[in-house]
């Protein structure tokens, strides 16, 4: 005969349930304040992050590291930023180019995707990164900085 030492694995019964305190969604502390990992990674994190719309160059958000090394002030009121005038400047003419290049690869994907119905998405064409030279105003020297682009 076989015997387990294996613990009884079977859920309380109804009553060892009822004493336990349920929380009420209210009591609940909202998403933001229960992440604290993601309020740590913004603001101390060395990893670039940044959500900028393509056609406007307008930052929807950056974590302060990227801030810093764009050297943008952000913006406590929570408005959007402008980065028109100074990220084509603190990116060198090559990577001006190749980010033109991916952006074009992007929409010739989306026509050929939603005008022909061609489907694209086996060939990874848009999985590729750039790797840009940054010229930061917190170092003397050219940075480097791998990007993606999703569109």
């Amino acid at each position: 005969m076989y015997t387990s030492d294996a613990p009884n694995l079977t859920p309380p019964d109804d009553a060892a349930r009822s004493d336990a305190p349920i929380a009420q969604p209210s009591s609940l502390p909202p998403l933001a304040e229960s992440l604290n990992w993601l309020s740590h990674f913004r603001r101390y994190s060395r990893l670039l992050v940044a959500v900028i719309e393509p056609t406007t160059l307008t930052l929807r958000y950056g974590n302060d590291h990227f801030y810093n090394v764009v050297g943008v002030s952000q913006q406590e009121t929570g408005a959007a930023t402008n980065l028109g005038d100074a990220l084509p400047q603190l990116l060198s003419a090559a990577s001006n180019q190749a980010i033109e290049r991916l952006y074009r690869r992007h929409l010739v994907h989306r026509v050929f995707s939603q005008q022909y119905g061609v489907n694209l998405d086996q060939c990874r064409l848009l999985d590729e990164p750039l790797l840009l030279t940054l010229n930061s105003p917190l170092y003397p020297e050219p940075r480097c900085v791998e990007v993606w682009l999703r569109s």
